[in-house]
């Protein structure tokens, strides 16, 4: 996989980080999914979800097929 370019910091505790890789055809989408903060510890742990351009067309498909929805 090409280098990965973040777009923004992340926006942690909020959960979320964006990247492009430097072909700019995979997303990354990085997310918190737990965060332990303590004395003596301090740990986070995370996911990422990779999406093609392809991928990308049917998730904003998705979300307008959402958004018009009348129900």
């Amino acid at each position: 996989m090409k280098d990965v370019t973040r777009i923004a910091p992340p926006m942690f505790p909020d959960g979320i980080s964006i990247g492009v890789t430097d072909d700019k055809n995979i997303v990354i989408v990085d997310f918190l999914s737990r965060k332990i903060l303590s004395k003596k510890d301090s740990s986070e742990s995370i996911f990422s979800v990779a999406l093609t351009k392809k991928h990308l067309r049917a998730l904003l498909q998705a979300l307008e097929d959402m958004e018009n929805d009348e129900t």
